[in-house]
């Protein structure tokens, strides 16, 4: 078993692919190491990357930043931190340059993530997709 790319002062290698229902999938296991903490990107582990309405793909596209939004969906996910904590863990890997995204792009998406981010983290887009919430 080969050891998992890491992250230190950049974003790491992260092998992505996209699966049959559109979102991205993790490759191979992944370590982010942020510094104050590790987080471990499983192989499998699905995306929709930035959760960005197609209007403003002119900003933003879905598939820039996708590590930062791979660590932030784990930590909606999980609930261990805080929400104002995982919003700023992925306002850090923009800042550390997680790929695509210009300093304004990545302005642009913290924001909105600030924003709406409460819409993903008391879990609504799951319950409108399940059909939960419009009856």
């Amino acid at each position: 078993m080969r050891p998992a790319a890491r992250m230190t002062q950049q974003a790491p290698a992260l092998k992505v692919s996209q699966n049959e229902q559109g979102l991205w999938e993790v490759a191979e296991d992944c370590y982010v190491d942020l510094g104050y903490f590790w987080v471990l990107l499983k192989k499998g582990t699905t995306s929709d990357g930035s959760s960005v309405p197609r209007a403003f793909w002119w900003v933003v596209r879905p598939s820039q930043n996708l590590v930062a939004s791979f660590v932030h969906d784990e930590l909606y996910k999980h609930k261990l931190l805080p929400r104002w904590f995982a919003d700023l863990v992925y306002w850090d890997i923009l800042q550390r340059g997680d790929g695509l995204a210009t300093d304004f792009q990545a302005f642009a998406a913290w924001a909105a993530l600030r924003a709406f981010g409460w819409w993903g983290w008391h879990g609504y887009g799951d319950k409108i997709k399940k059909g939960r919430i419009l009856r």
